[in-house]
């Protein structure tokens, strides 16, 4: 009977232990966990009040935890904001299937936004960006899901990854925007119906899904880097783009090669962007006002074709390492051709017949330069370093410049 009793008074004593381990405060249970912080163990409010507003502190403590069921709300489309601290929830915290709850909101870069991503419910709006639904379809991809359609302008923060299909679906009132760098896929139609949108691009997109901004969209102004991972999928696709800053040039990828195509009328003069590595035969035809043209170190091939447009050019400054072919410049109009340190070889009357052409600058750098490298530029001189190659090739032909 003594140990009948003994057993009865210890399990009395577990009880009241259990019993002060729960807690309530306004609308909430919970308990303080070993760590010192609280874990949320159930909502005792008013189920048919849309709007649930997690406290980030209760009891005096942090709150880290919503345990399983604790807004598995049957019936009730309800909106639960999570504070910043959240690091687990249970099993159907949040809800599921048809009793999921409607909308969470949590802060962007949290830790709660990073535990979503491990829950039922990966779906979250942005406590800073109310407007937009984002999803995490994995641990590392944050996809855009959805927009509010009365957006004029708007303000995709970085970290998101994927926008998702019919992310922006028929929000005519869009006018410009900005994806982040962080972006790297578009899906089907995301941009469907976004007539008049101006639209710029990150460097790095490597997925652009068919029919990513519709069939149907009018007047949508892409801007892209030329050279850029992005320029070369919408090179591919035939898909015509600007530059972020005006260069006065047209750049595309033409198969695995970033060639310049095109130079507007009204440039006098133009550096042609790093990266390029061929120039089109036409790409000077229709540029009446060009006069001064830099090349790019990366420039690997100029095509013959190009001394027909040239006609009038006051100077040309050709790349280290770049490759001049066999009479690529023959009977160019320029006037001064200046070849810079690094170029160690020009071929066989690669300036040849030039009259207009008057000074040529030579590196230190070249070796072995063919006779006939002016043949028929009548008053072409030679400036290089005394004691290179290049001043000795002039003296030795009398064309050394003053």
């Amino acid at each position: 009977m003594k140990r009948r009793f003994g057993w009865i008074l210890l399990l009395a004593a577990v009880l009241c232990l259990a019993a002060a381990a729960a807690e309530t405060e306004g609308d909430f249970n919970y308990e303080i966990l070993e760590n010192g912080t609280a874990i949320i163990t159930y909502w005792n409010g008013d189920e048919s009040n849309p709007q649930i507003t997690v406290p980030g502190t209760i009891g005096g403590v942090t709150v880290t935890a919503i345990d399983k069921d604790v807004f598995n709300i049957s019936k009730f489309k309800v909106e639960v904001t999570l504070p910043d601290t959240i690091t687990f929830l249970g099993d159907r915290a949040l809800g599921k299937g048809s009793t999921k709850v409607q909308v969470v909101r949590c802060g962007l870069n949290s830790t709660t936004a990073k535990t979503m991503a491990a829950s039922d419910n990966q779906y979250f709006y942005p406590t800073e960006r109310p407007e937009i639904q984002l999803c995490w379809e994995s641990e590392t991809t944050l996809g855009l899901q959805y927009v509010a359609v009365d957006m004029v302008t708007l303000e995709i923060p970085e970290g998101v990854t994927a926008i998702k299909a019919r992310a922006f679906a028929d929000m005519e009132s869009l006018a410009t925007l900005v994806l982040p760098d962080s972006v790297t896929r578009i899906e089907n139609n995301a941009f469907y119906g976004c007539h008049n949108l101006s639209l710029t691009l990150p460097d790095h997109i490597q997925t652009l899904e068919d029919q990513w901004y519709g069939t149907t969209v009018k007047n949508l102004n892409l801007i892209c880097t030329p050279g850029s991972e992005t320029a070369r999928l919408l090179d591919a696709a035939g898909i015509a783009y600007t530059a972020p800053v005006k260069t006065g040039v047209t750049i595309r990828w033409v198969g695995s090669v970033l060639t310049l195509t095109d130079v507007e009328p009204d440039q006098t003069e133009i550096v042609v962007p790093e990266g390029v590595a061929a120039i089109k035969a036409e790409a000077f035809r229709w540029a009446e006002a060009l006069r001064h043209v830099t090349l790019p170190s990366t420039l690997e091939t100029v095509e013959p074709g190009v001394r027909d447009t040239l006609d009038g050019f006051d100077s040309i400054r050709i790349p280290d390492g770049a490759d001049v072919e066999e009479q690529a410049f023959e009977g160019v109009g320029t006037n001064r051709v200046v070849i810079p340190e690094g170029v160690t070889t020009l071929d066989s009357a690669a300036f040849a017949a030039c009259p207009n052409l008057l000074l040529v600058e030579l590196p230190s750098s070249l070796h072995d330069l063919p006779d006939d490298l002016l043949s028929g530029s009548p008053f072409a001189r030679v400036r290089a370093p005394a004691g290179s190659e290049a001043y000795a090739w002039a003296e030795a032909k009398g064309i050394l410049a003053d």
